[in-house]
């Protein structure tokens, strides 16, 4: 019987069997697959995932600019407390100055700078309107107490510092100086018909009054005026 087969009727052997495949090349190392040519070519080195952070831009100095600023500039317009803005309102400009130099949040910085003047100008404007108040209000101050009664009274008036009090048989006159507020106060208590009491301040009447049993004076108005 013929070993030929239909496939092969010589019974040659058929090109390339029991040869090594030529695409695995006997001295490529163990383990490492070989190398193909891509027909696409190819790709470059990314350099692993290539992704940065983006850097932040730092705003620390123009933020504690605005802070101040906004604090001096309230407590300048608050009476007794607005000299913390003579301090608070330098510091909001120096921080402010210090984060243009170094570039941070130009609008922060800017506007920093701009409440802490605003503030050490509303402190000014406040703490001058203060002064010129009370210097026109406290001085030196000269205050007369007149009264008249027609029999013995209770006299009781502020010499600037304390009540005083004095018995009167009839008319009274007292005349104190001090320096402070111009406030004068006289009340008179009598038993004997009607009495009447006057306050006379800086060489002008400022109060009077009459009626029986206790009348009282009081000034303040200078004060306010």
């Amino acid at each position: 019987m013929s070993n030929q087969s239909p496939e092969n009727p010589s019974n040659q052997p058929q090109e390339g069997a029991n040869q090594p495949a030529s695409n695995y090349p006997s001295n490529q190392p163990y383990g490492q697959a070989p190398q193909q040519n891509s027909p696409y070519g190819q790709y470059p080195d990314q350099g692993g995932y290539g992704y940065q952070a983006p850097v932040q831009e730092k705003k620390g100095l123009a933020i504690t600019a605005l802070v101040l600023g906004i604090v001096a500039l309230v407590l300048g317009v608050i009476p007794g407390i607005g000299f913390l803005s003579f301090i608070l309102g330098p510091l909001a400009i120096i921080f402010g100055i210090i984060a243009l130099v170094k570039k941070q949040k130009k609008g922060l910085s800017i506007t920093g700078i701009v409440l802490g003047a605003l503030g050490v100008i509303a402190a000014i404007v406040i703490t001058a309107i203060i002064a010129i108040f009370f210097t026109q209000a406290v001085g030196e101050h000269t205050v007369q107490y007149k009264v008249t009664s027609e029999g013995p009274a209770a006299v009781m008036y502020f010499d600037g510092v304390q009540p005083v009090e004095e018995q009167i048989d009839g008319d009274w006159d007292e005349e104190v100086s001090f320096t402070g507020l111009p406030f004068g106060a006289v009340t008179v208590t009598s038993e004997n018909g009607t009495v009447t009491c006057e306050i006379i301040m800086d060489g002008e009447s400022v109060a009077t009054k009459s009626g029986s049993g206790q009348v009282e004076c009081a000034s303040g108005d200078e004060f306010v005026q």
